[in-house]
């Protein structure tokens, strides 16, 4: 199996550096890295695209879907991690919520502390672990697209390749320091010997 996990082109929030809303659309530049994409998967034999719920996913995965062809299925369990809605609009480097997110991230080893209506580690976590078993269970054949988002696509990978060895700390530290831009693919791919190995990280090649 190989797990295309790809991350929606560019949104009106990345442009501005705001924190993004589940209703955030695709700039117009983020229109042409999503047709970009869709024109190098065509090089590939892809037998399902999953798409997360957030418009500018949704807006991705129709630009793929209808280049490939492919019907898309949209899914929750695959967008992005959920941030204080306290945030969503401010500015990246608003005040009140740099203080929102330091608070976080000094409890975040916890694994299960909570501002306010945020997914913790535990909650991130668990839900990748979903996503891994269900396209195990379903596609273990085929060759899958999910369009995502960055910090859960990161969680995805760890979950598939750290495994027990994941904490709060490694999960902190990697979605800090590990970029991956808009529109850039990374690939997992699934055997029965070593399990989840991770074959791509953020490719860009198709801007």
């Amino acid at each position: 199996m190989k797990l295309y996990l790809i991350r929606h082109g560019e949104s009106e929030a990345n442009k501005t550096g705001l924190h993004s809303s589940p209703s955030t659309n695709l700039t117009a530049g983020g229109i042409r890295q999503a047709k970009a994409i869709a024109k190098n998967l065509k090089r590939f034999d892809i037998d399902i695209i999953y798409s997360s719920t957030p418009t500018r996913a949704i807006q991705t995965a129709k630009i793929i879907s209808k280049a490939l062809p492919l019907p898309i299925e949209t899914w929750g369990k695959i967008s992005e991690v959920r941030t204080p809605s306290i945030n969503w609009g401010k500015k990246i480097n608003d005040k009140t919520a740099l203080e929102v997110e330091d608070q976080i991230a000094k409890n975040y080893s916890k694994g299960n502390w909570k501002h306010s209506d945020e997914e913790t580690f535990e909650d991130i976590r668990l839900r990748a672990q979903k996503v891994l078993n269900h396209l195990l269970r379903k596609h273990k054949s085929q060759n899958v697209i999910c369009v995502s988002h960055t910090s859960f696509i990161k969680m995805i990978i760890l979950v598939a390749v750290v495994r027990k060895h994941l904490s709060p700390d490694v999960y902190l530290q990697f979605r800090e320091h590990a970029r991956i831009d808009n529109s850039g693919v990374s690939v997992l791919n699934y055997n029965k010997r070593r399990g989840w190995v991770l074959d791509t990280w953020n490719d860009t090649n198709h801007l």
